[in-house]
């Protein structure tokens, strides 16, 4: 079971694209997702907005009473897993927010994760080192995620071989990698009006090539998540304390 969060501090590097995924992955797991869309763009809403077992959540956080409609609903759902889908400028570095969290975590005995999708900025890694310093000593866990559809995990030059990454791991975060998905499948899927399921038949009109990348991609993602899983909580089917 786990309250995944899925972060990164500016928009543009892969936080939806990355939800969606890991929705596929634990609905592959036979554990469907509830989501909490609290990004004005609305990607992984729209993205499962057909997809019947998996309840989705709306909830506007630039709103004064935003958190507290947000604590609402993780006080309200026992369902095994939730993704949160976070907006750009989420400021989760912030002591208040991230003390929120904190609570929810240990009230709710959920094992809680951010995983931070990292940039080609100096800004998104200084702000990931904020947010593990301010999560440190409570039981959310932070994961560094490089994600290979914009460079190779090992050209990620504010993070690759630096002393902030070594610190990062030091302190007890973790690192993975998202695995690259053609952008043509991207376009078909994630990308296309409306959105194509990555997992979709050809009965949804994906086309057999962009159906065979999507299966490769999605047999990586799962490896990627069957390895940091059990570190982080995802993907383990226990009941959550009421």
């Amino acid at each position: 079971m786990g309250l995944t969060i899925i972060s990164g501090g500016v928009g543009g590097v892969g936080k939806s694209f990355t939800a969606a995924g890991l929705g596929e992955y634990l609905i592959g797991k036979g554990i469907p997702p509830v989501i909490i869309e609290a990004d004005v763009h609305q990607n992984v809403a729209s993205y499962f907005s057909s997809t019947p077992e998996v309840k989705v959540h709306k909830a506007d956080l630039s709103v004064a009473d935003g958190w507290i409609y947000f604590l609402n609903i993780l006080g309200s759902e026992q369902s095994p897993e939730i993704i949160v889908s976070m907006p750009a400028s989420d400021n989760l570095d912030d002591e208040e927010r991230s003390g929120l969290i904190a609570t929810v975590a240990a009230d709710m005995d959920r094992p809680t994760s951010i995983i931070w999708m990292l940039s080609s900025s100096s800004e998104g890694t200084a702000e990931l080192g904020r947010v593990q310093r301010v999560f440190g000593g409570s039981r959310v866990k932070c994961v560094a995620a490089l994600n290979a559809f914009w460079a190779d995990p090992r050209a990620f030059p504010n993070w690759t071989g630096t002393k902030t990454r070594d610190a990062f791991l030091k302190s007890g975060g973790f690192e993975m990698v998202i695995p690259k998905l053609n952008k043509v499948a991207v376009d078909a899927t994630f990308k296309h009006h409306p959105k194509v399921r990555f997992s979709a038949n050809g009965e949804s009109g994906l086309a057999y090539g962009e159906r065979i990348e999507c299966r490769r991609w999605l047999t990586k993602f799962a490896l990627a998540f069957d390895e940091i899983g059990p570190k982080i909580g995802i993907g383990e089917k226990v009941a959550v304390n009421a």
